[in-house]
């Protein structure tokens, strides 16, 4: 796990920055002064041109002997070996990781940028101390070459760190010497970086050591005392200054990131040294060097705290951001008329008033868990700045000022967690640290009856006043049983489980308050009362129905039964219902039905429903012209549409149909007869009412009809023909004329024909509509003629 410096690097946070400073014309860039030297001055600081030192001219030695000019080449570049403390002391925990994995995790996110590194050109290699014998073996020659100085092969390096672990001695002396023999072989400038825990612990002396490879080999040795105890420092600083080395201090996983990239660069030839800084944090920033006055970029580069650059002489405006705040509006600062020289060095600082957030957040296990932070502007809900986390502490970086946080986990139970920590208000002096507990309530949960039996039960939770929106469901057994939840107000619809029952008697808990860590016991009481339905015919005559029983706030289904008498009985939990009867009876496809609302039922009590049935009667018969019955077949349409509400036969006979109050279309049907399509009769805008008795005969009499289509030389040509009978939409007959007369059994009436012919010389399609009227018995010819 990454230290504090990776969280904010990832997860950084603010709003802009909110200096003092006034801003610039040129968008929300902060101007800070150019290089280095403050004036106790109302006057604008004034550019400082550093200009080169006089060189002194040498002392003419008299009766010096010449020598011959002879310059050697010297490859230009660096090797660096990076000498890795693995010495026992090592396993110690920093945080939440011990060191050892804590140094290699920042090592492994450093090598891309320094195998960018190309002015000059970077040769690294790694060697570890420690890392072969364990403590008591008491090695003191204990030290091995993972990689020699070279190009940087990240993916190689990262294998040959994971297959080693702290364990043995910390031969400092040693390791310098090897460290040193390695690096023999190279012609470019040659550092040691040495990254220690303590001081040597094997009687040799370091220092010393040191200081013979300096004099002799020219190696500089720049030394990490990474969690040191005090009395080891004033031995590793030691080392460092005897060969001209640099020695940082490192207590943190953020400092030791800082002090290895700065350690390593600060022997690379530069000449501007820029420090982004957050208090005494060092900050990651991306930096872009512009030609001063313009927007022509020289350079763009990212930096861990401390970026050493080496640009020509010139003049530069240099746009420093903090590039991984996820703020919409990222802090950045600009220093504008940076002026170099060629031999002189400028170190500038950029503080940015930002203040630490540190978080955490843990799950009803007490494990670190998913979690998104929202930091919304104070009192408002307006987002200043949001993102995601793993529940594992992290620190971020935020304007200063006043915040609700909102922090929502990783659901439970289908159900959003959700905590708010309002009004916090931070400043750089203080920071805010807050973690995050997300807690579930548990609800035991138990089911009795009216005579307190325990029951089973089903359950169904969901928020306050919205029951379709379910988040837990469930069974639980006679003796109870838990149910875990997040904070919030809940409804909890149960529904017993009794095999007894043909309908099971249902309960709610309503408006259930629930909190993190508490503990709730509730007992559900299922009480049954009864319903007797009944349902009738105007007349009085009871009459086999279906029943539908709903709630009557909501409208959920609880019971549907058949009752072939007319009569049924059940069990309900208390409360109102709305019951629906629908007649049963095969030939409807759309039954009457009717209903009774607001029924009230009681615990103990017995409820009563009549359902009456406002039926209108229609009979109907089929028969020819000579008063002779015909074998039927009947279907009744709802009035002007295609929606059929009942059908029956065919037979000879009456047919009966018990009809609502409305207004029908009725379409008999002759089923003996031999044509195809069967002759039919309409008897349209039949108008029934309640209590009354309709009488209907469809009489099926004789016509018929023939057809043919010719053409302008009376040659006979297909025509596409429908007939409609007048008055109506719906085609009767529709198809296409042949080679000869094609004849229609029709019933007697009045039609129209709409004819369509394709007309091949003009590719014109020509319509023509025909009315005509057909008498009982009569046959008519007509040609369809274009």
């Amino acid at each position: 796990m990454r230290q504090t410096f990776f969280a904010f690097l990832v997860l950084g946070l603010s709003l802009g920055c909110a200096s003092d400073k006034k801003k610039e014309a040129a968008g929300d860039k902060i101007q800070v002064a150019a290089p280095t030297i403050e004036m106790k001055s109302e006057q604008a600081v004034p550019v400082i041109k550093v200009q080169p030192l006089p060189l002194k001219d040498e002392a003419k030695k008299p009766g010096a002997q010449p020598v011959p000019f002879q310059p050697k080449m010297v490859e230009a570049g660096l090797a660096v070996e990076l000498l890795l403390d693995a010495s026992g002391s090592m396993n110690g925990i920093l945080g939440t990781e011990t060191k050892w994995n804590l140094a290699v995790a920042l090592l492994e996110d450093l090598l891309p940028q320094w195998q960018s590194l190309q002015n000059p050109p970077l040769s690294l290699g790694v060697r570890l101390f420690g890392s072969i014998s364990p403590l008591d073996d008491n090695n003191c020659d204990d030290s091995r070459l993972l990689a020699e100085p070279g190009p940087i092969g990240i993916q190689e390096l990262k294998k040959k760190l994971a297959g080693n672990r702290p364990q043995g001695k910390s031969p400092l002396a040693f390791a310098l010497q090897k460290a040193a023999e390695d690096l023999k072989k190279r012609n470019e400038d040659r550092v040691i970086l040495l990254l220690a825990d303590g001081k040597d612990n094997c009687g040799q002396d370091p220092c010393q050591t040191a200081q013979q490879l300096y004099r002799t080999e020219k190696i500089i040795t720049h030394v990490i005392g990474f969690d040191i105890a005090q009395e080891d420092e004033a031995s590793l600083k030691c080392i460092a200054a005897n060969s001209n080395g640099v020695f940082l201090l490192a207590r943190t996983g953020d400092e030791l990131l800082s002090s290895l990239d700065e350690a390593l660069r600060s022997t690379i030839p530069y000449n501007l040294r820029i420090k982004t800084l957050v208090g005494g944090t060092p900050l990651p920033a991306k930096l872009t060097v512009y030609k001063t006055g313009t927007q022509q970029t020289v350079r763009e580069e990212a930096s861990f705290g401390i970026a050493l650059l080496r640009l020509p002489p010139g003049a530069y405006d240099i746009l420093v951001e903090y590039a991984d705040s996820i703020a919409a509006k990222k802090p950045s600062k600009i220093l504008k008329g940076v002026e170099l020289t060629e031999k002189g060095k400028i170190e500038q600082e950029i503080r940015f008033d930002l203040a630490g957030v540190t978080l955490a957040a843990r799950n009803p296990e007490g494990k670190p868990t998913a979690v998104q932070y929202s930091f919304l502007a104070g009192g408002t809900d307006r987002v200043m700045a949001e993102t995601d986390a793993s529940g594992e502490e992290k620190t971020f970086f935020l304007e200063p000022g006043l915040y609700d946080l909102v922090a929502r986990a990783s659901p439970v139970a289908g159900r959003e967690m959700t905590l708010l920590e309002p009004k916090i208000q931070i400043d750089p002096a203080q920071g805010f640290v807050k973690h995050f507990a997300f807690q579930t309530g548990t609800l035991i949960l138990k089911g009795v009856g009216s005579k307190q039996e325990p029951l089973p039960l089903t359950y169904r939770v969901a928020p306050k006043d919205r029951p379709d929106a379910v988040i837990a469901e469930g069974q639980i057994d006679a003796a109870g049983g838990k149910i875990e939840l997040p904070p919030g107000e809940y409804d909890i619809y149960v529904e017993a489980m009794d095999p007894l029952l043909l309908v099971q008697p249902k309960g709610a808990l309503k408006g259930l308050a629930m909190e993190g860590g508490s503990l709730l016991e509730k007992t559900v009481t299922l009480a049954v009362g009864l319903l007797n339905l009944t349902a009738k015919k105007a007349e009085g005559k009871e009459t086999e129905a279906e029943f539908k029983i709903t709630e009557a706030q909501g409208g959920r289904e609880v019971a549907v039964l058949k009752a072939k008498e007319g009569k049924a009985s059940v069990g309900l939990s208390p409360g109102k219902y709305q019951a629906q009867a629908f007649m049963m009876d095969p030939v409807y496809a759309s039954p009457p039905a009717t209903a009774a609302q607001e029924v009230t039922v009681e615990e103990g009590k017995t409820a009563e429903a009549a359902l009456v049935f406002q039926l209108g009667t229609l009979r109907l018969l089929g028969r020819n012209a000579k008063e002779q019955r015909l074998n039927t077949r009947f279907a009744i349409y709802q009035g002007g549409t295609e929606a059929v509400v009942a059908q029956a036969g065919p037979n000879e006979g009456w047919f009966e149909f018990a009809l609502g109050a409305g207004n029908y279309d009725v379409r008999a049907e002759h089923a003996d007869a031999k044509a195809d399509p069967k002759p039919h009769v309409w008897l349209r805008d039949i108008t029934v009412a309640a209590g009354s008795i309709y009488v209907r005969e469809a009489v099926f009499t004789s016509a018929k009809l023939r057809l043919i289509g010719r053409g302008t030389n009376n040659e006979i040509v297909p025509v596409e023909f429908k007939l409609y009978e007048y008055g109506h939409d719906r085609p009767l007959i529709s198809g296409a004329t042949g080679q000869d007369w094609q004849s229609f059994d029709l019933i007697p009436g009045s039609y129209y024909i709409e004819a369509s012919y394709l007309d091949d010389d003009t590719d014109q399609v020509l319509k023509k509509w025909i009315t005509l009227k057909v008498g009982d018995n009569e046959f008519v010819e007509k040609e369809l003629r274009f």
